[in-house]
């Protein structure tokens, strides 16, 4: 719990001038994501997103560990440079 709060995963994508992303960002890619910069492995069914991330800024998912341990992972999506 203390290593998923501790740290923000960080994604670029392309986006609209809006700072609206091409796509979004999903379970199926925080799990990845998750995987390959912390070596941490998690179900999808264990993140609690509402709805895929679809916009550039900071958010928090939370991560069902056990059924009364909930971790809060920090996501942040920056616009990527071309």
């Amino acid at each position: 719990k203390k290593t998923l709060e501790g740290m923000t995963l960080t994604f670029e994508a392309k986006t609209t001038d809006k700072d609206t992303l091409y796509g979004s960002i999903g379970e199926k890619e925080l799990v990845a994501e998750l995987e390959k910069q912390a070596k941490i492995s998690l179900d999808k069914k264990q993140l609690e997103l509402k709805e895929a991330i679809k916009t550039v800024g900071k958010h928090k998912v939370a991560v069902k560990l056990a059924d009364d341990v909930t971790a809060e992972l920090k996501i942040e999506v920056k616009a990527l440079a071309e």
